[in-house]
């Protein structure tokens, strides 16, 4: 057996035929689905570059629908079959014809085959090319900037959580000022005033950050600096009411 001639039979135009045959037979029953179930009028959209972000986008607006108790929204019939359409082109068809006419140039140059078969498979080998980088190229640098908005968004909720345990903390002390405050002095309490009153070293150097009190008659100043990102602050005042009051945020808490 003679493997260079087997190999002339290796991506017949049959195989082209059945490949664009099944392609059409898909989207033909994804319509006749739509149209079996629906109701809807058949418009064609036009295509969608990068299908994928288009899917994920309809996934988080669903949850956030439904997050907000209202019912999710239907994507029509059209945008659906866009969409799958425009998947078989940038997944299946552009990938198969780049590599199918690839593999046959190198075969018809090796044989010298008729330049007019060379020629359609070089134009096959070109709209492959086309279909698939045309999603692959663009696809760099949207992979770079998603990496980069991640690690931003990472960051960004890093931030917000150290925020919200020193938020946490600062209760806790102002709790135990105004708790000293409406103590009798006789209980150790300020017995009206913040004066006196000194927070344990528990409450004010904790994992979170450290805490310094600065304790007057009619009101206790919290300033909090955050170990985790030293150029954040908080400063608030606990009034003569044990209310925080006058919040201010510093450095990457703002």
């Amino acid at each position: 057996m003679n493997p260079k001639t087997d190999s002339q039979h290796e991506f017949s135009s049959e195989y082209l035929q059945l490949l664009v045959a099944i392609t059409g037979a898909t989207l033909l029953l994804v319509f006749g689905f739509e149209r079996l179930f629906s109701h809807q009028r058949f418009t064609p959209d036009v295509f969608i570059p990068f299908p994928w972000i288009v899917a994920a986008g309809q996934t988080i607006d669903d949850g956030l629908q439904m997050f907000s108790g209202k019912l999710p929204t239907i994507m029509s019939m059209s945008h659906r079959l866009a969409l799958l359409a425009d998947m078989l082109v940038v997944f299946v068809l552009g990938p198969t014809l780049l590599l199918m006419s690839w593999r046959k140039m190198r075969l018809e140059k090796e044989q010298k085959g008729r330049s007019s078969i060379r020629g359609l498979w070089t134009l096959l080998f070109v709209v492959g090319g086309v279909a698939s980088f045309s999603v692959v190229i663009p696809a760099i640098p949207i992979a770079i900037i998603q990496r980069s908005v991640a690690t931003s968004l990472f960051h960004a909720q890093a931030v917000q959580t150290n925020k919200d345990y020193m938020i946490n903390d600062i209760n806790f002390i102002a709790l135990y000022a105004h708790q000293h405050k409406i103590l009798p002095k006789s209980m150790g309490g300020g017995e009206g005033s913040y004066l006196g009153f000194s927070a344990s070293r528990e409450l004010v150097s904790t994992e979170n950050g450290e805490y310094i009190v600065s304790p007057s008659p009619n009101q206790c100043a919290i300033k909090a600096t955050s170990k985790l990102y030293p150029s954040a602050a908080i400063s608030v005042v606990v009034n003569e009411a044990g209310n925080l009051r006058e919040w201010t945020y510093t450095g990457p808490f703002e």
